[in-house]
């Protein structure tokens, strides 16, 4: 999740919002271009995946 958060800052570290809802306007915008794809490369790391498998065999 922290990774996540921190990619979600990082789109909108620049942008300059006024009133809350011009920002939740731009998260709406950031979050639209979000695919399951960068999500999973933002939450998963193999090496936890690896190591429960290894463990449950």
């Amino acid at each position: 999740m922290e990774r996540f958060w921190e990619f979600l800052k990082s789109k909108l570290q620049w942008e300059n919002c006024k009133t809350l809802a011009q920002l939740r306007q731009k998260l709406s915008e950031v979050l639209e271009t979000i695919t399951p794809e960068v999500i999973a490369s933002l939450t998963s790391y193999d090496f936890i995946l690896e190591a429960l498998f290894s463990a449950a065999s």
